[in-house]
């Protein structure tokens, strides 16, 4: 009898140590994905920061190319105002000099 009582004890402990086990298991487990979650976290803080900067320096790209463009659209049109400008000047020059022929010829 004494070895029938030690074996269903042995079985009582045996199922007790894999419920225990299976209980470590999952806490190992728990930690295990809590510890990826930070991690993948971390990843993330990380793109984001990294994305963070490359969006900085791209807009900050794209507002010295549009300065440069603004720069140049601004040179470009003053160039063609004051070649404008000089054919109209060489216009009215013409005309006075006209008017003043006319005024010093001795037709009058």
């Amino acid at each position: 009898m004494q070895v029938f009582n030690n074996i269903r004890d042995e079985i009582a402990k045996n199922k007790e140590m894999k419920q225990n086990l299976e209980q470590f298991r999952a806490e190992k487990k728990k930690l295990e994905e809590s510890d990826n979650l930070i991690k993948a976290r971390q990843k993330l803080n990380t793109i984001e920061s990294e994305t963070f900067k490359v969006t900085q320096q791209a807009k900050s790209v794209v507002n010295i190319v549009m300065n440069t463009v603004k720069t140049k659209v601004n040179q470009a049109s003053e160039s063609d105002l004051a070649k404008k400008l000089e054919k109209s000047v060489e216009v009215l020059a013409k005309l006075f000099w006209k008017v003043e022929q006319k005024l010093v010829s001795p037709d009058l």
